[in-house]
């Protein structure tokens, strides 16, 4: 018995259409408008300020508690934490909305957010 595979204009139009549709969602995040990075900082729950990093000019330190926090434009990461593991200092630079670093002994968080919702692994 022979075993041929025959397409038809119907599975061609169908492998079209979800192909346009994957390049559509790789590109999207190219296209869209994204607000600037906004960083909070908190220390024993409560918020300290917070920090447009795309309005930095001049990168500066600030200390925190027992940490000294980098400030940059469009980035913001743990430089110096007198904790004893020093797991902050490893969450490297913070720039994306939803990225969190956090020094537990000194109770301090840095959360980067905005108005605007990414698109994330996980539906809302």
């Amino acid at each position: 018995m022979k075993n041929s595979l025959k397409i038809k204009k119907g599975d061609v139009f169908l492998i079209a259409a979800l192909s346009l549709l994957c390049v559509f969602l790789f590109l999207l995040p190219l296209f869209s408008a994204d607000k600037p990075p906004v960083a909070s900082v908190w220390q024993n729950g409560e918020k300290l300020c917070e920090i447009d990093l795309s309005a930095v000019r001049e990168s500066y330190e600030m200390p925190v508690g027992g940490c000294v926090i980098l400030v940059e434009n469009g980035k913001i990461s743990f430089l110096r934490a007198d904790c004893p593991d020093k797991l902050c200092l490893k969450s490297g630079a913070l720039s994306k909305n939803g990225d969190t670093a956090a020094c537990v002994p000194n109770k301090v968080v840095v959360i980067i957010e905005n108005e605007e919702k990414s698109i994330d692994a996980v539906a809302e």
